[in-house]
Order: structure tokens, then C-alpha cells, then sequence
């Protein structure tokens, strides 16, 4: 048999190109793979900010959720932008004002709610309801500051209105004072010995949580039951 030099050191040549293009493409391949991953694995560790109020916040404010009468000026509150995790188990960026003395503790909290993966609904400001704290329940938004009056008490101010209180899923946790239930669409979980998603029950992580920190749960109160709320006493 006669072999062809020629012909063999083309085809090791274009056997040399095809492995280098292989390589090539096997390389391009890994580096796309880690450019998609990469966000994904860090979107899975938790992230907060805080900062003093945005102008826009402000503003949003100034029109829905505060007014000179309030008893906390704006410039004692804090705005919070942190990761939470929703009820279809994705990452979600939510919002929150709270007063600047208990803003830590929020934060804290809620990085250890992320971590084992509690769902919040959803996390937006009262602003995005026109303050209509209503609104914000039946839509199952937790949310924090809004200068407002007690449910049933006119004239006496929430501890929403000093930025020291804070609502979690309220559809699900709703406030119970005999026939009243707020929102109205909360009669549906008044079973507290059910499993729903986003529920908060007595002596959970959740309650503990709070309770670690000095903070009151509305699930503990005698007469009213007030499950989506915390509040902690500032000086």
C-alpha cells in the first residue's frame, strides 16, 4: 500500500483545526454557561439597603402616607430595599419604611426569614395603595410606615405612624376583634391551626424572630388578634 504524505499532513492539519475549533467551542460554551449562572448564584444570597428617604419617596409620601401632623418627622425614617423571597419561590426586591432606630432590626429579621426561605407576598409602599392601608391588605402587601389612626380608635395614632410597626402578609394573618376581620377577605384563614403559605403562627421562626429583638407580636393579644402585626416600643 502507498501512502500519500501530502495528503496525511493535510488531514492532521484539519484534524488539528477541528480539535482546536472544538476546544474553541467547548471553551465559548463554559464561559457563556458561567456568565448565565453567575447572576443566579448571587441572587440567591440576601441583600439589603438603608438609606434616608429618596426624593421620590418623599414626594410619594408627602401626598399619601405622611402630613405635617404626623407624630415622626421624615427625617427620623429610613428607606429599606431588600431581597425577599415570594409565594412562587422567586427572589423579589421589596420596599419598606420604617423608623431609622428600628431599621437594623428589620433588616436582621428578614435577612433570616430569606434564609429559610419564608415567602412574602409582596413587599411595596403604602404609596403605591394611595395610603388606603385597606388596599394594601386586601392585596396581601406587607408593609410598615403609615400615618394613621388605631383600627376603631379615631384620633389615636398607629405605631405605623412612627415607623415602629410592620404588617406581614395581612390577607393570610388577618386582624380579628370579634365579627370584625381586616381585611374582610381574611375570614377565609382564620383556621390558625391550618398550613398556609406566608402564615404566622405562635412560637414560630417568625414570632421568635421578632420576639429576640424586643418586638411584640399582635397574635399574643388577649381580646384583638392582630396576626400580620409587630410593633416594638422606641423611646
Amino acid at each position: 500500500m502507498v501512502f500519500d504524505k501530502d495528503f496525511m499532513a493535510i488531514s492532521r492539519e484539519k484534524e488539528g483545526i477541528m480539535t482546536n475549533r472544538i476546544i474553541r467551542i467547548i471553551v465559548v460554551l463554559s464561559a457563556t454557561w458561567m456568565i448565565c449562572i453567575t447572576p443566579l448564584l448571587a441572587d440567591v444570597n440576601f441583600s439589603a439597603e438603608i438609606k434616608t428617604l429618596p426624593g421620590w419617596v418623599v414626594s410619594k409620601m408627602k401626598r399619601y402616607s405622611w402630613r405635617k401632623e404626623c407624630p415622626v418627622p421624615l427625617d427620623q425614617l429610613s428607606y429599606l430595599y431588600l431581597k425577599h423571597w415570594d409565594y412562587k419561590g422567586k427572589i423579589q426586591f421589596g420596599r419598606l419604611v420604617v423608623h431609622q432606630e428600628v431599621a437594623l432590626d428589620i433588616v436582621e429579621i428578614f435577612e433570616f426569614l430569606f434564609e429559610l426561605k419564608f415567602p412574602i407576598a409582596k413587599m411595596k409602599l403604602i404609596d403605591d395603595y394611595q395610603g388606603s392601608d385597606a388596599e394594601s391588605m386586601a392585596d396581601n402587601n406587607t408593609s410598615a410606615f403609615n400615618c394613621r389612626f388605631v383600627t376603631g380608635k379615631e384620633g389615636v395614632f398607629s405605631k405605623h405612624s412612627y415607623g415602629t410597626a410592620i404588617d406581614i402578609n395581612p390577607l393570610v394573618n388577618p386582624y380579628v376583634n370579634q365579627e370584625t376581620i381586616v381585611p374582610l377577605q381574611g375570614k377565609h384563614y382564620l383556621d390558625r391551626g391550618a398550613s398556609f403559605q406566608g402564615m404566622i403562627k405562635k412560637d414560630d421562626f417568625v414570632t421568635k424572630a421578632f420576639k429576640k429583638r424586643g418586638w411584640v407580636w399582635g397574635g399574643d393579644w388577649k381580646t384583638i388578634k392582630d396576626y400580620q402585626h409587630f410593633l416594638k416600643k422606641i423611646k
